[in-house]
């Protein structure tokens, strides 16, 4: 089973935001969902990235395939994860359009 943390309601979403989860950027940024908090068959990686000096969560091999691409490209200026999407009414309003439950 994962560990770490949950965001089951809007009030959790909130709290998160609130608490600098899921926006800032550079060393600051902290990634919404990290390698502890999901559960994966597949290859989860902590690597520590030398342009932001902080560990990045990458959750599969293509993840880590990028962030390497993106660690030695000298026009990236930062990389940030595992981010959430805003804003959230209008990701709703797309689910809802699709006929999709949204998470």
């Amino acid at each position: 089973m994962a560990r770490g943390r949950r965001l089951k309601s809007y009030l959790d979403y909130e709290n998160a935001l609130g608490d600098g989860i899921g926006v800032g950027y550079g060393q600051s940024y902290q990634p919404w969902l990290r390698a502890q908090d999901v559960k994966s068959r597949g290859n989860r990686s902590i690597v520590f990235g030398l342009k932001t000096f902080r560990n990045h969560h990458l959750l599969s091999s293509v993840e880590s395939n990028f962030f390497y691409l993106a660690e030695f490209n000298d026009s990236v200026i930062d990389i940030r994860e595992q981010f959430p999407l805003f804003p959230l009414r209008l990701t709703q309003q797309i689910a809802n359009h699709l006929h999709f439950q949204h998470p």
